[in-house]
């Protein structure tokens, strides 16, 4: 006693609908004067002699079927019915109910009019126009550490000898003196990026470890230097050299991950610290603070410009849909 189109089945009291919703089947039923709609685990039972308004209001690849009946609360109550757009169940469950409730039809009303009348808000459109500005909110706080960074003035001059002391300091931006660089123990890592187009490009980082002069293998590694994409030129220079500029990486999710940490310790060897630092040479602030506002500027522009298509195409629909005089 079902039907999947614009005829439904009927005996002699009873007419049943079903129409889709996603991947999702619904059913609504009248019999006399009760309208029953099917919610999958759970249904819901009106009297058609309670309804006032009825709404039939299309959006996007969905139509919404708005209900507002008469109950005890001052407001009354207010149903939705939610379809596939190009389903014709729901429009017949729509003709049933007006066939018997003619004075309730609200299709006629623009959008605007027919909630003003049934005394409800339409949030999820204004949902849907906030819904991309989920975009830069998630970029802006995965990009978090490169602000913090960015907005880092200082600076903290730590001696190689001290930093097994477990100090805190003021500033992210750190020079190390009186440090050894050991590139005999260093680790290449290679990473690939593959691309839509053309061929994969990968980008390389040395991990060094940085030890005081004093350092024998038997003993913790303090710090981790990386460098990215490292020259024979940066190569020697870092060999000879014992002070070290660079930026401290350990701000929220930052610092030497897991994988890197066990290649380190038992591939490469090293004892390191459990609080080790992961320090990249030569880093700038300013450009930390240039990729957070590049990053997340683009985001915000992507999900404007989504925001302002998603407005002009509800505005088309409205005007398709608003009565002609």
């Amino acid at each position: 006693m079902t039907t999947c189109g614009p005829n439904p089945s009927r005996d002699e009291h009873r007419e049943v609908f079903e129409f889709g919703y996603s991947v999702f089947r619904r059913r609504a039923s009248i019999e006399n004067d009760v309208l029953r709609l099917d919610r999958g685990a759970r249904s819901v039972e009106l009297r058609l002699s309670a309804l006032v308004h009825l709404y039939l209001q299309p959006r996007n690849a969905v139509q919404v079927l708005w209900l507002a009946e008469k109950t005890d609360r001052p407001t009354g109550r207010v149903h939705k019915v939610v379809a596939n757009a190009t389903d014709p169940g729901l429009h017949s469950l729509v003709e049933a109910i007006v066939r018997r409730r003619p004075e309730i039809d609200l299709r006629g009303y623009s959008s605007r009019q027919a909630f003003r009348l049934m005394k409800v808000r339409d949030t999820a459109g204004r949902m849907i126009f906030g819904l991309p500005f989920l975009l830069p909110i998630g970029i802006g706080i995965w990009l978090l550490p490169y602000l913090a960074h960015g907005l880092d003035f200082g600076e903290e001059r730590v001696s190689a000898m001290s930093l097994s002391q477990h100090r805190s300091y003021g500033s992210h931006n750190v020079v190390i003196t009186g440090a050894k660089a050991r590139l005999h123990e260093s680790t290449e890592v290679v990473t690939s990026h593959f691309r839509r187009f053309g061929p994969a490009v990968e980008t390389t980082r040395t991990l060094v470890p940085l030890v005081p002069p004093s350092w024998e293998p038997s003993q913790t590694v303090p710090v981790v230097l990386e460098v990215s994409e490292m020259t024979a030129f940066e190569e020697a220079a870092i060999e000879r050299t014992v002070k070290f500029r660079g930026i401290k990486r350990d701000i929220l999710w930052e610092g030497l991950s897991q994988e890197d940490r066990a290649y380190l310790t038992h591939q490469a060897g090293l004892h390191l610290a459990d609080d080790v630092w992961l320090m990249e040479y030569r880093a700038n602030p300013r450009y930390d603070l240039f990729v957070f506002l590049a990053g997340t500027g683009t985001a915000l522009g992507i999900a404007a410009a989504i925001s302002v298509g998603l407005w002009l195409q509800q505005r088309s629909i409205r005007k398709t849909n608003e009565p002609r005089a």
